[in-house]
């Protein structure tokens, strides 16, 4: 049996040392991609949900415009419904952006988004309605897919 001197033993252990960094260095930068994809896949529901709680403000903007008893409050309900529909729309490009790998995800933003378009503009319609008129009524009005 031969026996290894010690400067054998030391490049054999930098050899083994080396080859364990690597497949660690590969290892992890597989789990970091990964865990970006996760992230972005987080992102994008928790803009979903978001989008959604800025859809149920855009509704409570206009019922707020219909029930409003005064012209400073529907132009307050008014001013919050364009603001609101400005974050919607943020929210659906923010999942835009970070799903932009994904052609479903694409196709169903740019679905969503022509009928949020529809949505908000409905809403300013209604709101621009219960201005013309004194103490407007919820009586007739559409919003969206909803008569009221």
């Amino acid at each position: 049996m031969k026996t290894w001197s010690i400067s054998q033993r030391l490049l054999l252990f930098g050899v083994v040392s080396v080859v364990c960094v690597a497949n660690l260095g590969i290892l992890a930068t597989t789990r970091i991609k990964e865990a970006s994809a996760l992230a972005r896949f987080n992102d994008s529901i928790r803009s979903s949900v978001e989008a959604d709680m800025m859809h149920d403000a855009i509704r409570g903007d206009v019922y707020a415009a219909l029930l409003a008893t005064s012209d400073q409050d529907r132009a307050t309900a008014a001013d919050e419904l364009a603001a609101h529909s400005q974050t919607l729309k943020g929210h659906f490009e923010a999942i835009a952006t970070n799903l932009a790998d994904q052609p479903a995800v694409q196709s169903a933003v740019t679905q969503a988004s022509a009928e949020v378009d529809t949505y908000v503009t409905d809403g300013q319609a209604v709101i621009t309605d219960a201005s013309a008129k004194t103490g407007g009524s919820l009586h007739g009005a559409t919003i969206g897919n909803e008569t009221h």
